[in-house]
Protein backbone atom coordinates (compact mmCIF):
# COMPACT_ATOMS: atom_id res chain seq x y z
CA UNK A 1 0.00 0.00 0.00
CA UNK A 2 3.13 2.62 1.01
CA UNK A 3 4.41 1.17 -2.37
CA UNK A 4 1.01 2.20 -4.39
CA UNK A 5 0.61 5.47 -2.33
CA UNK A 6 4.32 6.52 -3.36
CA UNK A 7 4.06 5.85 -7.15
CA UNK A 8 0.64 7.89 -6.74
CA UNK A 9 2.67 10.93 -5.36
CA UNK A 10 4.84 10.85 -7.77
CA UNK A 11 2.89 10.59 -10.99
CA UNK A 12 0.62 14.08 -9.07
CA UNK A 13 4.28 15.48 -8.83
CA UNK A 14 5.31 14.78 -11.91
CA UNK A 15 1.86 15.92 -13.36
CA UNK A 16 2.38 19.38 -11.30
CA UNK A 17 6.31 19.56 -12.48
CA UNK A 18 4.66 19.14 -15.96
CA UNK A 19 1.91 22.36 -15.51
CA UNK A 20 -0.58 20.81 -13.52
CA UNK A 21 -1.43 22.79 -10.74
CA UNK A 22 -4.79 20.12 -9.89
CA UNK A 23 -1.89 17.66 -9.08
CA UNK A 24 -0.28 20.05 -6.52
CA UNK A 25 -4.30 20.98 -5.03
CA UNK A 26 -4.51 16.71 -4.81
CA UNK A 27 -1.13 16.42 -3.04
CA UNK A 28 -2.36 19.62 -0.37
CA UNK A 29 -5.40 17.75 0.27
CA UNK A 30 -3.89 14.55 0.67
CA UNK A 31 -1.22 15.84 3.02
CA UNK A 32 -2.26 18.97 4.89
CA UNK A 33 -4.21 17.66 7.68
CA UNK A 34 -1.69 14.43 8.12
CA UNK A 35 1.12 17.23 8.10
CA UNK A 36 -1.23 19.11 10.14
CA UNK A 37 -1.48 16.70 13.25
CA UNK A 38 1.88 15.41 12.95
CA UNK A 39 2.80 19.25 13.90
CA UNK A 40 0.71 19.61 16.42
CA UNK A 41 2.35 16.60 17.89
CA UNK A 42 5.49 18.27 18.00
CA UNK A 43 4.64 22.22 18.55
CA UNK A 44 1.23 21.87 20.70
CA UNK A 45 -0.25 24.43 19.50
CA UNK A 46 -3.01 24.70 16.68
CA UNK A 47 -1.73 27.70 15.30
CA UNK A 48 1.59 27.06 14.90
CA UNK A 49 1.23 23.46 13.36
CA UNK A 50 -1.04 24.85 10.59
CA UNK A 51 1.17 27.18 9.65
CA UNK A 52 4.01 24.33 9.79
CA UNK A 53 2.15 21.93 7.56
CA UNK A 54 1.44 24.72 5.09
CA UNK A 55 4.83 26.02 4.96
CA UNK A 56 5.80 22.55 4.35
CA UNK A 57 4.06 22.02 1.34
CA UNK A 58 4.95 25.76 0.24
CA UNK A 59 8.66 24.04 0.27
CA UNK A 60 7.27 21.48 -1.85
CA UNK A 61 5.99 23.97 -4.29
CA UNK A 62 9.42 25.98 -4.40
CA UNK A 63 11.55 22.69 -4.83
CA UNK A 64 11.91 22.51 -8.92
CA UNK A 65 13.23 18.57 -8.33
CA UNK A 66 16.28 18.73 -8.47
CA UNK A 67 17.52 16.70 -6.88
CA UNK A 68 14.34 14.52 -7.30
CA UNK A 69 12.21 13.43 -4.75
CA UNK A 70 11.91 9.86 -4.38
CA UNK A 71 9.48 9.31 -1.48
CA UNK A 72 7.02 12.25 -1.28
CA UNK A 73 5.80 11.36 2.52
CA UNK A 74 9.17 10.88 3.59
CA UNK A 75 10.01 14.21 2.19
CA UNK A 76 7.27 16.26 3.61
CA UNK A 77 7.45 14.97 6.77
CA UNK A 78 11.39 15.23 6.62
CA UNK A 79 10.65 18.91 6.10
CA UNK A 80 7.76 19.82 8.71
CA UNK A 81 9.91 17.65 11.15
CA UNK A 82 12.62 20.52 10.32
CA UNK A 83 10.50 23.36 10.32
CA UNK A 84 8.89 22.24 13.57
CA UNK A 85 12.38 22.24 15.01
CA UNK A 86 13.36 25.31 14.29
CA UNK A 87 9.95 26.78 15.22
CA UNK A 88 9.89 25.66 18.76
CA UNK A 89 14.00 26.79 18.79
CA UNK A 90 13.12 30.26 17.77
CA UNK A 91 9.58 30.11 19.73
CA UNK A 92 11.71 29.09 23.24
CA UNK A 93 14.74 31.21 22.47
CA UNK A 94 12.45 34.25 22.05
CA UNK A 95 10.35 33.80 24.91
CA UNK A 96 14.19 33.51 27.13
CA UNK A 97 15.08 37.28 25.82
CA UNK A 98 11.48 38.92 26.46
CA UNK A 99 11.62 37.01 29.68
CA UNK A 100 15.26 38.39 30.73
CA UNK A 101 14.45 41.39 29.21
CA UNK A 102 11.52 42.09 31.34
CA UNK A 103 13.29 40.60 34.32
CA UNK A 104 16.20 43.31 33.99
CA UNK A 105 13.86 45.96 33.57
CA UNK A 106 11.23 45.45 35.96
CA UNK A 107 13.72 46.01 39.14
CA UNK A 108 11.96 43.19 40.73
CA UNK A 109 14.62 42.18 43.74
CA UNK A 110 14.24 45.69 44.65
CA UNK A 111 10.59 46.82 43.95
CA UNK A 112 8.73 43.46 44.80
CA UNK A 113 5.38 45.86 44.98
CA UNK A 114 6.05 47.37 41.81
CA UNK A 115 4.21 46.96 38.79
CA UNK A 116 6.49 46.28 35.80
CA UNK A 117 7.46 48.34 33.34
CA UNK A 118 4.51 48.79 30.55
CA UNK A 119 5.38 47.20 27.16
CA UNK A 120 5.78 50.53 25.29
CA UNK A 121 8.31 51.19 27.76
CA UNK A 122 10.23 48.51 27.13
CA UNK A 123 9.85 48.75 23.36
CA UNK A 124 11.11 52.68 23.87
CA UNK A 125 13.88 51.32 25.88
CA UNK A 126 15.00 48.85 23.55
CA UNK A 127 14.34 51.28 19.97
CA UNK A 128 16.67 54.10 22.31
CA UNK A 129 19.19 51.56 22.69
CA UNK A 130 19.55 50.17 19.09
CA UNK A 131 20.22 52.22 15.50
CA UNK A 132 17.56 52.46 13.21
CA UNK A 133 19.20 49.39 11.02
CA UNK A 134 19.70 47.33 14.35
CA UNK A 135 16.25 47.79 15.19
CA UNK A 136 14.29 46.65 12.29
CA UNK A 137 16.83 43.86 12.12
CA UNK A 138 16.00 43.11 15.79
CA UNK A 139 12.28 43.80 15.47
CA UNK A 140 12.27 41.36 12.71
CA UNK A 141 14.45 38.49 14.63
CA UNK A 142 11.94 39.12 17.78
CA UNK A 143 9.06 37.92 15.37
CA UNK A 144 10.54 34.67 14.07
CA UNK A 145 12.51 35.12 10.91
CA UNK A 146 16.06 33.92 10.37
CA UNK A 147 18.86 35.49 9.00
CA UNK A 148 18.24 34.24 5.66
CA UNK A 149 14.56 35.61 5.77
CA UNK A 150 15.61 38.80 7.18
CA UNK A 151 18.40 39.93 4.78
CA UNK A 152 15.82 39.17 1.76
CA UNK A 153 13.58 41.38 2.91
CA UNK A 154 15.93 43.82 3.97
CA UNK A 155 18.65 44.05 0.78
CA UNK A 156 21.47 42.22 3.13
CA UNK A 157 23.88 39.84 3.55
CA UNK A 158 22.80 36.82 5.91
CA UNK A 159 26.03 37.20 7.46
CA UNK A 160 25.58 40.63 8.22
CA UNK A 161 22.20 40.22 9.87
CA UNK A 162 23.60 37.52 11.83
CA UNK A 163 26.54 40.25 13.14
CA UNK A 164 23.85 43.21 13.56
CA UNK A 165 21.80 40.72 15.96
CA UNK A 166 25.01 39.70 17.86
CA UNK A 167 25.58 43.58 18.30
CA UNK A 168 22.06 44.65 18.93
CA UNK A 169 22.20 41.93 22.14
CA UNK A 170 25.03 43.59 23.31
CA UNK A 171 23.89 47.09 23.14
CA UNK A 172 20.50 45.58 24.68
CA UNK A 173 22.62 43.76 27.74
CA UNK A 174 24.30 47.01 28.34
CA UNK A 175 21.52 49.35 28.38
CA UNK A 176 19.38 46.61 30.83
CA UNK A 177 22.98 46.25 32.64
CA UNK A 178 22.38 49.95 33.00
CA UNK A 179 18.83 50.83 33.91
CA UNK A 180 19.56 48.17 36.57
CA UNK A 181 22.16 49.54 37.81
CA UNK A 182 20.73 53.29 37.85
CA UNK A 183 17.43 51.73 39.34
CA UNK A 184 19.08 49.20 42.40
Amino acid sequence: MDMERSKLDRKLWERYLAGDKAALGELYRVYHRRLTMYCYGRLEDKGMAENAASDTLMRLLEHKDEPPIVNMEAWLFSVAKNLCNSRWQKENRRRGIFDKIQYLFSGSEENKGASQLRKNDLKARIAAALNEKELEVWNLHQRGFGNEEIAKQLGMNAKTVANMKAIARNKLKLAMDKYRNQHA
